[in-house]
């Protein structure tokens, strides 16, 4: 049996590489709200993640933004309790990015 920390410990950068520009949805405490994820890039430097550590660029519409763990719905992986830190927002719209290290 998998817990949710083996599946968060196994996330790759090609978990998140087919989904750039496609629907994902993300649950910020309200339900979930139809999301895209902008972009998947590999991280630089050392970090103890297996297959290097990554970023994640989404884009939701929501309009008072706040950093937090909140349930990203995967469509492979399932939903996924992950940190999300707000980079930008505009027009009721937040840009956040997800880091794995």
């Amino acid at each position: 049996m998998h817990t949710p920390d083996d599946v968060i410990a196994q996330l790759r950068l090609t978990h998140f590489l087919d989904l750039q520009g496609r629907a994902i949805e993300i649950d910020f405490g309200q339900g979930p709200v139809p999301s895209e994820i902008l972009s998947a890039t590999p991280v630089g430097g050392n970090t103890l993640r297996p297959g290097g550590g990554f970023s994640v660029m989404l884009r939701a519409p929501v309009a008072t933004p706040a950093q937090g763990v909140y349930a990203i719905h995967h469509p492979e992986l399932g939903v996924l309790e992950l940190m999300l830190c707000p980079r930008r927002q505009r027009s009721g719209v937040t840009e956040f990015e997800l880091v794995m290290n």
